[in-house]
């Protein structure tokens, strides 16, 4: 019976510091958000700094698999597909290249996080989280903390079908705030902020859009293994970036015109 009582507080001992380092591990992230959505590149913990990663995995990559005949499709398709490649050659063009588009901060009001998703808000009169995630970029820890502050303060509220909107008082406190990026320059300022094989996984369904491509035809173009593959499209598809269906992903309808 001791031993049992013994295991018992040993337990509940360790889950309380597994506790404490996901508490710590949030707020980094979300220490790490705050800072991007200001411009920083590195957080200071007084001590030392954290800085952003791509998480990437390497080149894990394995031999080209076929890829499969895309179907014809009609004028428009091949209009918008050939959109959607000039706007991942633009980027290509500057792999590097900084986000030129506005945070989109309150001026005089709101800043960092609570601004950016008022501003998405109320430019796109009411968004859901989903919405949200894509347009500012925020993990979901910080980006509901942030729709908590704001509704806190009276300027958002939630709808009976879960979309946020902006209140009267949100209205004019946004009244001020750059705009976002919508459509293709939505899918540019995303792969101007991506390295390595999660972008390279976007690219190549960029490239496809509005169509949907299937895996086999991303292996074939990145040469990523399967399960190296497979990681990016769940990433891509956690920020709600992309689309899945059996066996094939297609760009989200958010990041075309």
């Amino acid at each position: 019976m001791k031993l049992v009582m013994y295991l018992k507080t040993q337990l509940w001992d360790v889950r309380g510091r597994v506790e404490t380092i996901r508490i710590f591990c949030e707020q980094v992230m979300g220490w790490i958000d705050e800072a991007q959505s200001k411009g920083i590149s590195d957080v200071d913990l007084g001590g030392g700094s954290v800085r952003p990663v791509s998480g990437d995995l390497g080149p894990q990559r394995g031999p080209a698999a076929v890829t499969p005949p895309d179907p014809v499709g009609d004028r428009d398709g091949d209009e918008s597909r050939a959109a959607g490649a000039a706007v991942v050659d633009r980027v290509e063009a500057s792999p590097h290249a900084k986000s030129r588009h506005a945070a989109g901060a309150v001026p005089g009001v709101l800043g960092g996080g609570q601004g950016k998703i008022l501003a998405a808000i109320v430019q796109h009169g009411g968004c859901d989280r989903a919405q949200l995630t894509v347009l500012t970029g925020y993990r979901k820890s910080s980006r509901d903390t942030y729709i908590q502050k704001l509704t806190a303060a009276g300027l958002i509220e939630r709808g009976p079908d879960d979309t946020l909107k902006a209140t009267k008082a949100g209205e004019r406190a946004a009244a001020g705030a750059a705009r976002l990026p919508e459509g293709t320059a939505l899918l540019e300022h995303w792969l101007s902020e991506m390295a390595g094989g999660e972008r390279e996984i976007l690219v190549a369904i960029a490239k496809h859009a509005p169509r949907f491509v299937t895996r086999d035809a991303l292996s074939a173009e990145t040469q990523y293994k399967k399960s190296s593959r497979d990681t990016y499209i769940q990433r891509l598809a956690a920020r709600n970036l992309i689309k899945i269906g059996p066996g094939v992903v297609r760009l989200s309808p958010m990041l075309q015109d």
